[in-house]
């Protein structure tokens, strides 16, 4: 275990927090409207909830927008992104679903910490949903608009 997963699961453990994520599973369907189910494991330290992702959104959202679009765009490789509006849509539609998880799992005013370019809308529908605690997006280069705080990691020389 190393990298981000080595450096927050401690601290999660510590503070009792839970890690919301993808399973890394795909199911058929679209869900374009209706909830996105989840599952907890609420014994393991930190807790674990996850959710399958209907098989367009691993499309369009995905390996869509956010490794077709955001990623090479991050990479400094714009001339690899491919804008479309299905995706662009996809990727809203997925950030405001895993917002609905967020706050059913989590009370209003629970500090929120928002990884990665998959998730640079959250913040904003988090507050969509009247979700009030703090939200921290570390990659704040397009979401830090809408986070209470923010941070760009990057090298130094």
């Amino acid at each position: 275990m190393g990298g981000l997963v080595g450096a927050l699961k401690p601290a999660l453990a510590t503070r009792k927090g839970l890690w919301l994520g993808w399973s890394g599973r795909s199911v058929p369907g679209t869900l374009w409207y209706g909830a996105l189910s989840f599952s907890i494991d609420a014994e393991a330290s930190p807790a674990l909830a996850w959710v399958d992702l209907p098989e367009y959104w691993h499309e369009k959202y995905y390996k869509g927008f956010c490794n077709g679009e955001l990623w090479p765009l991050l990479h400094t490789l714009p001339e690899r992104a491919r804008l479309t509006e299905e995706e662009w849509a996809c990727y809203v539609r997925a950030n405001a679903a895993f917002a609905d998880v967020a706050t059913a799992l989590v009370g209003a005013a629970t500090p929120i910490w928002v990884h990665d370019y998959h998730f640079f809308l959250l913040a904003r529908a988090l507050r969509r949903r009247h979700h009030r605690g703090p939200t921290c997006e570390p990659s704040r280069a397009r979401a830090g608009q809408f986070a209470d705080k923010g941070g760009l990691l990057t090298s130094s020389a």
